[in-house]
């Protein structure tokens, strides 16, 4: 039985009309969504997969010790729940700082907004002035700062930072103990509850952020103080209560984190300074080349006549 072309094109078609296919028919909706699904899923598990161990740990640690204080700081109350969801928004926005990203200053907005509603609770008003006057308009100014100070390796961007010479690191660390007793006694005058303390650390935060926007590496060491002077502060101000706990957690993983900031940004400052603020993807020009080329080409001489009948 002879073959027949048109008979088969024609059965196949027809089976063809009947079924649908996903490959013919173009993107809908439902496609497109899926594509979406996915980019988030991928954006995710590339966020997480690019943590150090040390960051993965961190992470569990203090989000577990999160959750604990909303499971056994009795009674639950709005503010216990603000004051957690701020400790995960400020655990996020101190690691971003601390990987040299600005978005770390947007977060960290967020979590100074849910912090002030706690402190005006706890009447802790130098904690809700700082961050009113202070600390977010200095996130802010940061935020941009950053982008203005980012270099480019390959097709990653990293932070460009600094560090202070060591007696300008000693007239500042002279500013935060005089400026910290200065501002106790303003506090003094409110009655605010330990007003030392909250003044050092506020004094030490302000320093901090500061030179922090100006992308020092030292702003480090004035975070672990501020870190230091608040655990003290919080454990006094309700040492027989436990609902300030999750303010003492939040400043622990912050001081944990300090550390690791420090570790690599000092890796961004070995950074900058191979780079010199020239984008790292041109490559580097060796002079001993440049001189053997120079040699070799020297003596040659243009022939208009060859090159002329060469091209002709």
């Amino acid at each position: 039985m002879a073959f027949n072309p048109q008979k088969y094109s024609t059965s196949k078609s027809r089976h063809l009309i009947i079924g649908s296919s996903r490959a013919t028919r173009g993107s809908d909706f439902y496609d497109v969504q899926e594509v979406q699904n996915m980019g988030r899923r991928k954006a995710i598990i590339d966020a997480i997969s690019s943590k150090s161990l040390f960051e993965k740990i961190w992470y569990v640690v203090f989000v577990l010790a999160g959750i604990a204080c909303l499971i056994f700081v009795k009674p639950f109350t709005f503010e216990l729940a603000f004051a957690v969801s701020s400790m995960f928004l400020f655990m996020v926005s101190e690691n971003l700082i601390a990987n040299g990203s600005r978005w770390g200053f947007v977060v960290s907005l967020g979590s100074s907004a849910l912090y002030v509603a706690d402190c005006i609770v706890f009447g802790v008003y130098g904690e809700v002035a700082i961050n009113l006057l202070l600390y977010m308009p200095l996130a802010a100014y940061s935020f941009f700062s950053y982008k203005r100070a980012e270099l480019e390796d390959g097709s990653k961007k990293f932070l460009k930072v600094r560090k202070l010479k060591w007696f300008q690191l000693i007239i500042l660390l002279f500013l935060v103990v005089a400026g910290g007793f200065l501002v106790s006694l303003i506090l003094n005058l409110f009655a605010a509850k330990q007003s030392l303390l909250n003044s050092l650390s506020v004094v030490a935060f302000i320093v901090g952020m500061v030179i922090g926007a100006l992308r020092f590496i030292d702003s480090w060491y004035f975070d672990i103080l501020g870190n230091v002077f608040t655990i003290l502060m919080w454990v006094f101000v309700s040492a027989s209560n436990i609902s300030s706990l999750p303010f003492v957690i939040s400043s622990l993983s912050s001081l944990v984190n300090d550390f690791y900031g420090i570790y690599y940004w000092y890796k961004l400052h070995k950074k900058s300074l191979a780079s010199n603020g020239v984008i790292l993807n041109k490559r580097p020009l060796k002079i001993s080349k440049i001189i053997t080329i120079r040699r070799r080409y020297k003596n040659f001489v243009w022939n208009k006549n060859v090159d002329v009948n060469k091209n002709s």
